[in-house]
C-alpha cells in the first residue's frame, strides 16, 4: 500500500469511493501529476492511457500496475473534464481532498529545495513498487521559493528528500523507476515507455524479481515485445 494514501479515498471514473489500501496492494504505482491545460500533460497522457490499457486492461492476468491521478487543474469542473475525456481508467484523488493541499505542495517544495532548479510546465509522474517513491518529471502552476515560510511536513516526504543525490536527477522531465530497497531500476521510465512500450514493465520486473507479489501476466503482449 503506498503510504502517502493511507486513510484516503479515491475515485474512479463512474464516481465509485475506492479504497487505496485494497486496490493499491502489492502493485507499481505510477502517480500522475497532471493538468488539462498543460500542452506537454495533454501531449504525454494519450501515451500513457495506450500503456496502461494494454498492461492493465488487455493483459491476463492484468500487471500489477496502477495509476493515481493528482489534479494541477484549476477547478473541479476542468479536473472531471480532463480525467474523463483524456485519461485511462485508473484512478484519482477527489479534487476537495486536502490530501491534495498539504502533501502535493510539500512533494514539490522538497523537489525544489533538492534539486535546485524552477519546475517547469511537464507533467509528473512517480512510480512506487510496493510503496516506494521515484520520480520523472513535474508540473505545478506555481513553487514557493525556499525562503517561503510553509507548512509543517506531512507524513510520506523523507523519502523525496534525497532525491537529487540518490538518483542524480539534474534535469526534467525523468521518471526514475525504483525497487522495494530504493535501487534505481531505471532513469528513463518516461523514454521507456516512449520507445519501448510494454517491454519496459517487463524489464523493470525482470530487475525487481525479488519482489515476489510483482508478476509478469502469462497471456501478455509483454512477453513477445522487443526490448
Amino acid at each position: 500500500m503506498v503510504e502517502v494514501f493511507v486513510g484516503k479515498t479515491l475515485l474512479n471514473k463512474e464516481g465509485d469511493l475506492i479504497d487505496p489500501e485494497e486496490t493499491l496492494r502489492n502493485k507499481v504505482v505510477g502517480i500522475y501529476f497532471s493538468a488539462g491545460w498543460c500542452p506537454p500533460c495533454r501531449d504525454f497522457t494519450p501515451s500513457l492511457c495506450d500503456f496502461y490499457t494494454e498492461l492493465v486492461e488487455e493483459s491476463e492476468p492484468p500487471a500489477q500496475f496502477e495509476i493515481v491521478f493528482i489534479s494541477s487543474d484549476k477547478s473541479s469542473d476542468d479536473m472531471v473534464e480532463y480525467y474523463h475525456d483524456m485519461h485511462g481508467d485508473w484512478l484519482a484523488l477527489p479534487w476537495t481532498d486536502q490530501h491534495k493541499q498539504t502533501v502535493v505542495p510539500n512533494l514539490f517544495r522538497l523537489l525544489y529545495d533538492q534539486l535546485n532548479f524552477a519546475l517547469p510546465g511537464y507533467p509528473l509522474m512517480c512510480i512506487l513498487p510496493v510503496g516506494l517513491w521515484s520520480h520523472e518529471s513535474s508540473q505545478v502552476p506555481r513553487v514557493d521559493r525556499p525562503s517561503t515560510p510553509r507548512g509543517p511536513r506531512t507524513p510520506g516526504w523523507e523519502p523525496l528528500f534525497d532525491l537529487k543525490n540518490r538518483y542524480k536527477i539534474t534535469a526534467v522531465p525523468k521518471l526514475v523507476i525504483v525497487k522495494e530497497n530504493g535501487y534505481v531500476i531505471t532513469d528513463k521510465g518516461r523514454k521507456q515507455i516512449r520507445d519501448q512500450g510494454l517491454a519496459c514493465f517487463r524489464s523493470w520486473l525482470e530487475v525487481a524479481k525479488s519482489s515476489r507479489t510483482l508478476k509478469l501476466p502469462r497471456h501478455s503482449k509483454i512477453h513477445n515485445s522487443a526490448f
